[in-house]
């Protein structure tokens, strides 16, 4: 998808990161439920 990948990478990291943490956050309510 060019619209993903034309996005500056300053801007990606704040991306990755809440990817990251939503992956983390619904993996620690999976564990937890």
């Amino acid at each position: 998808d060019p619209l993903i990948y034309g996005v500056p990478l300053p801007r990606m990291k704040p991306f990755v990161t809440a990817c990251l943490g939503g992956a983390a956050g619904g993996l620690f309510i999976g564990l937890i439920a």
